[in-house]
């Protein structure tokens, strides 16, 4: 089986769970990323992944019409701004997580996912 895994949510996760710990703690939140991780992918029996990141712009950011794109968004939160790049290179680093240029994750995981419920008909 394989997981699809949206990262963007996995930082989030992991970040807010980090919201109080020092930035001198990085092996404490590369535990959580670890663990975490290995939770998802134990209680849904994957033996294969696929985690995606998106890019700090994608298509939209250009192609949106009426307003900006994600313009009602409050800035992101400290823990955030603290946690969410490193969180980002160690799940690539490690894992192999991917950034698709132009695409956001859950695109790419709602693309893939099509892809292989078709291909398991």
């Amino acid at each position: 089986m394989v997981c699809l895994l949206d990262a963007d949510a996995l930082s989030w996760i992991i970040g807010y769970n980090h919201r109080e710990t020092d930035i001198d703690a990085l092996p404490l939140v590369e535990h959580s990323c670890d663990t975490f991780l290995k939770d998802i992918l134990s209680t849904v029996g994957a033996t294969e992944y696929l985690g995606v990141f998106s890019p700090a712009k994608c298509f939209r950011n250009e192609h949106y019409k009426y307003n900006k794109y994600k313009g009602n968004r409050p800035e992101k939160p400290e823990f955030m701004v603290r946690w969410g790049h490193t969180i980002k290179e160690y799940y690539t680093a490690k894992y192999g997580f991917r950034t698709v240029p132009d695409l956001e994750a859950d695109d790419i995981i709602a693309g893939v996912a099509m892809h292989l419920s078709n291909e398991y008909k």
